[in-house]
């Protein structure tokens, strides 16, 4: 399965102008119940990743007046992506390699078309290994009764 597969059904990312305040953009993870943020460039560009991993991160390293600075400020300047062609095992092993919960989903031309949570892709895991259970099931049963 590639990553394109996993998007089809999924609610539209929520992005933010990178110049919205820290304060804000943990207003925007709460209203819409996400653990992720795509900070967008002025040309409205993915540019970077705002989690609440970040975000718990720099309020402790910095304190609390962290909050009313710009979120370009205090997000990670390191922003994964993968292909929407990517195979659902590469991206697993990359989000597993560098702890990552989310990673944008950008084309080739730079648009973002979604972001991918390990929640998704541990989802789309279990209903393939359901699938293949079913699969081998009925293939045991046919084969049983073959034999009858």
């Amino acid at each position: 399965m590639k990553v394109r597969d996993l998007l089809n059904g999924k609610p539209a990312v929520v992005t933010i102008d990178a110049n919205l305040s820290l304060s804000a953009a943990i207003s925007v993870m709460s209203y819409h119940k996400i653990g992720a943020l795509v900070l967008r460039s002025e040309k409205g560009c993915p540019v970077r990743l705002l989690s609440e991993r970040d975000v718990v991160s720099v309020i402790t390293a910095r304190g609390h007046d962290v909050l009313g600075q710009p979120v370009h400020q205090v997000a990670p300047e390191d922003c994964i992506r993968c292909d929407p062609d990517e195979r659902l095992q590469e991206v697993m092993h990359t989000m597993s390699r560098l702890r990552a919960r989310h990673i944008p989903v950008v084309e080739k031309s730079g648009e973002l078309i979604g972001i991918v949570s390990v929640g998704d892709l541990l989802k789309a895991q279990l209903e393939e290994t359901t699938l293949e259970n079913r699969v081998l099931h009925d293939k045991a049963l046919v084969s049983t009764f073959a034999g009858m």
